[in-house]
């Protein structure tokens, strides 16, 4: 049984990473299947394009979070809770006589 893929259209300069990877990827698992001599490739060109999928993928997943991002958010929550204090007892001094 053959599996053929049809492209109608595709508006890649639309796409984000995360999806330009996936179409990237399946193309590769795509060329993989049917051999890069197959459609024409030699292996030297079919090592440096899973190698730049790879790159991209190493891209894509790399985090952009710091380390920092932890104590950030322990300081927002002590922030907060102090704010919340201090508004409560100007309240209540406010409603004392």
């Amino acid at each position: 049984m053959r599996t053929i893929t049809l492209l109608l259209s595709a508006y890649i300069g639309k796409l984000n990473n995360a999806e330009y990877l996936n179409l990237m990827s399946r193309l590769r698992a795509l060329i993989e299947t049917a051999t890069p001599e197959g459609v024409g490739l030699t292996a030297g060109e079919m090592t440096e394009f899973s190698e730049l999928v790879d790159q991209l993928q190493a891209r894509v997943n790399y985090t952009t979070a710091s380390a920092l991002t932890g104590q950030l958010d322990d300081l927002e929550k002590q922030r907060d809770s102090l704010l919340t204090f201090l508004f409560a007892t100007i309240n209540s001094g406010v409603s004392l006589p």
